[in-house]
C-alpha cells in the first residue's frame, strides 16, 4: 500500500491559516475576559438564605448573605432592602447597608420580630453591592421570611 501525499493548494493552506488566525484572536480575547473579570476586586451578593424560614411572631431567623469572592481592601458595602406583605413594624433591628471588612465572604445576622397582629406575614429579603437595593430586580438575590400567627 502506498502513501497519498497530501495535496495542498494555496486554497487549503490560506484557510487554515485563517482558521489559526480567528482562534488566536479569539483566544486573545477570551483572555482578556478573564483577565478583567480577575481584576476587578468588587464581590457580587452570590446567595441570600433566611435560617429558619418559617417563623412565629415573637420568634426571630437568620439573614446569611454570601459574597462571590472575599471583599477586597477597604471591604465591600452591601446594602439590604425589604419587601412586606404585612405591618411595617414587625421587624426589629432590621439592617439597611453594612460593610464586611477585607478578606470577609459571608455574614449573618439575627432578623428578630415582635407581635403586632395576629396576621400571616411574608417578608422578602434581598442584597445588593448596588445601591439603592430594588427588591423588584430581577438578578438581585433574595430570601423570604414567612411569619406565621
Amino acid at each position: 500500500m502506498t502513501k497519498k501525499k497530501p495535496n495542498l493548494t494555496f486554497a487549503t493552506l490560506a484557510s487554515v491559516f485563517a482558521f489559526a488566525s480567528i482562534c488566536a484572536v479569539n483566544a486573545q480575547e477570551v483572555r482578556s475576559v478573564f483577565s478583567a473579570a480577575a481584576s476587578d476586586p468588587r464581590p457580587q451578593v452570590e446567595s441570600v438564605k433566611m435560617y429558619p424560614e418559617f417563623i412565629h411572631l415573637g420568634e426571630g431567623s437568620t439573614l446569611v448573605i454570601r459574597l462571590s469572592h472575599p471583599a477586597p481592601k477597604g471591604g465591600a458595602i452591601i446594602g439590604v432592602g425589604q419587601i412586606s406583605d404585612g405591618t411595617a413594624d414587625t421587624l426589629i433591628d432590621t439592617p439597611t447597608s453594612f460593610t464586611l471588612k477585607q478578606g470577609v465572604r459571608k455574614v449573618e445576622f439575627l432578623i428578630r420580630t415582635k407581635r403586632v397582629a395576629n396576621a400571616s406575614t411574608k417578608i422578602i429579603f434581598c442584597a445588593s453591592t448596588t445601591s439603592p437595593v430594588d427588591c423588584g430586580s430581577t438578578n438581585i438575590k433574595s430570601a423570604k421570611l414567612n411569619i406565621l400567627r
